[in-house]
Order: structure tokens, then sequence, then C-alpha cells
């Protein structure tokens, strides 16, 4: 799961979110904040598992003082 995540009201047919912890869609946007212990390859690994998932953007942020 993203740090931050956007689901356009497209995504979500009824306009109805579900109540559950796992909403079932992929968001079209997220953000990932970098942490100093972050490595590469696990960006890389969330990065790929975004878009296999349906995301059309991300966006790696390094945290502010990092």
């Amino acid at each position: 799961m993203p740090d931050v995540a956007f689901f356009p009201w497209t995504r979500f047919p009824d306009r109805r979110v579900a109540r559950t912890a796992a909403l079932g869609v992929a968001p079209d946007f997220v953000v990932e904040v970098l942490s100093p212990s972050n490595t590469a390859a696990e960006m890389e690994r969330k990065r790929r598992e975004c878009f296999a998932a349906g995301t059309r953007l991300a966006a790696p942020r390094r945290a502010v003082g990092a």
C-alpha cells in the first residue's frame, strides 16, 4: 500500500466505496515517501506492483529533511 493514493469516482461503480480493509481496485495515482532505509530494489518492486495492478502514475518523493 502506498503512502498516498488517489482513486477517482470512475473506479467505483454506483459511486459507493466498499467498507472493507481492501478496496479491490487500484488507485490511479500513488505517492511513495522515500526514507533512508528504502532500497532502489524495494522501490522498483513497489512501482512494478502498482503498475501491474492498474495504477497509471506513481511519484516517489523524499521526506522533508531526509
